[in-house]
Parts: C-alpha cells; structure tokens; sequence
C-alpha cells in the first residue's frame, strides 16, 4: 500500500486524463414557455441519426424562455444535433398524416428538412479541434 501511494506521489497519474470538448448549444425561438421539455440529442455517425431515441448523448431540459442554453462535453469527433419540443409530453415526435413533425424540432447546422429527415452529413458538426458553440432555432 505504501509503495503504491508512494508511486502516485512521486510519479502522478500515469494514465493521460480523456480529452473532452464543450458542444454549447443555444436553442432559440421556444413558442411555448410553460415548463415543457425539451428533448436534445447528440448522436454519432452510427447512432441512426435522427431517430430522436438513438442518441450517445441526451439531456431533457424544461423550456420555461424563449431560448435556452444546454453544454455537453463530449470526446472529439463529429457529431449531429437534433431536438424537440414534446409539446404533449409523450417522448417522441408527433407527425401529421405526410410524415411532417407536428411539434416543433430542429437539427444542427439549421437544417430545414424538404422531403424527408436530414442525413447526418447535413447536420454535422466537427468537435475534433476544440470547443464549439451553435445555435439552434425551432421550426
């Protein structure tokens, strides 16, 4: 026991401490200020962006302003954004009869889907040479 504090205090932490990035996001124009939550997703290339309940990363954040701040630290990599507004509360996204959201949402980069969801290269973000800040408006 002594032999290994004494490693410790001599030599340190041998193993390199995990690098990680700040991802801030500032999500704006929230219509509804009630205290609903808002669903954010960080996903990977692989995580089958943007299926909102594949995420790495996810944090639920009650919307009580029109805008809103949210920090993730995550290891560098590329990354894609995707949010909701869970107007009734049920943890997914509401469509209406084409397949369009019916509560508000919104993706990184502000990337306005036309006929369909986004890929992940539409949306993604470069986190490998430090911290980044994007802004998010709902649509």
């Amino acid at each position: 026991m002594f032999i290994t504090w004494l490693f410790i205090a001599l030599f340190g932490n041998v193993f390199p401490a995990e690098v990680h990035h700040e991802l801030v996001i500032r999500v704006t124009n929230i219509q509804n200020t009630t205290g609903l939550p808002l669903l954010i997703g960080v996903y990977k290339s692989t995580d089958g962006f943007p299926g909102f309940h594949k995420s790495s990363y996810h944090k639920k954040v009650i919307a009580r302003s029109s805008e809103i701040t949210v920090t993730f630290k995550l290891p560098p990599g590329e990354y894609a954004v995707g949010l909701m507004h869970d107007i009734n509360e049920n943890g997914q996204i509401d469509k209406n009869w084409v397949g369009y959201p019916t509560e508000p949402f919104g993706f990184s980069r502000n990337f306005k889907p036309k006929l369909g969801p986004p890929s992940f290269n539409d949306c993604k973000i470069d986190l490998n040479k430090g911290n980044q800040r994007i802004e998010i408006k709902l649509l």
